[in-house]
């Protein structure tokens, strides 16, 4: 299973899950969980799928289409950034975080404490003090939801670290994604929400 977060509400017993079989024969297992239905919604928790579909997508988002140069895997600082992309002189950091949790319409990351998410967020807001751009992209590994927001009940420390990072100009972005048994394709940009503190 290619995931590391709790997924409880997906793996129950009963669901209908989606494997793919491994040709290796020096696996201790012979396949792999890709996705999982939850009710008629079809949720991917292939934890390394979201890099791949925005890496292959990342023109069509606002801000990369003219793009020089585009790196996976930048280190800056203590990390190591998902995207690292450069137009003209400007350079831009991207860390994508894939969501599969759902409730009631809505989607929220993340499913567990992240204690490297939370580092990652830290580092996209240093890295503003350096001239960069940077962005957080939430990619919902799913169809349906019409809107994000940090998980405050499960990790408040970093809720609220993403709200700061967008108060100091980390760009957040969500999108969804079309999700068949056999992939997953980039899809539409959706509402990001922050909770009310009024």
């Amino acid at each position: 299973m290619k995931n590391t977060g709790r997924c409880k509400e997906l793996l129950i017993p009963g669901v209908k899950a989606v494997l793919s079989i491994s040709d290796n024969p020096d696996r201790s297992t012979a396949y792999d969980l890709i996705a999982v239905y939850k009710e008629d919604m079809l949720v991917n928790i292939d934890s390394q799928a979201p890099n791949k579909v925005v890496e292959e997508s990342i023109r069509s988002i606002s801000g990369f289409e003219d793009a020089d140069e585009i790196r996976r895997e930048y280190t800056y600082g203590d990390s190591r950034i998902d995207i690292f992309a450069k137009t003209g002189n400007t350079k831009k950091l991207m860390e994508i975080k894939g969501v599969t949790l759902e409730n009631n319409g809505m989607a929220l990351f993340p499913d567990a404490p992240t204690e490297r998410g939370l580092k990652h967020i830290r580092e996209l807001e240093s890295s503003l003090r350096d001239g960069y751009e940077a962005y957080v992209m939430f990619l919902l590994q799913m169809s349906g939801p019409r809107s994000f927001t940090p998980n405050y009940e499960m990790h408040e420390e970093f809720a609220l670290e993403v709200e700061r990072a967008y108060s100091l100009g980390v760009k957040i972005l969500a999108f969804d994604c079309q999700v068949t048994e056999d992939g997953l394709t980039f899809g539409r940009q959706v509402e990001v929400k922050f909770r009310d503190h009024s």
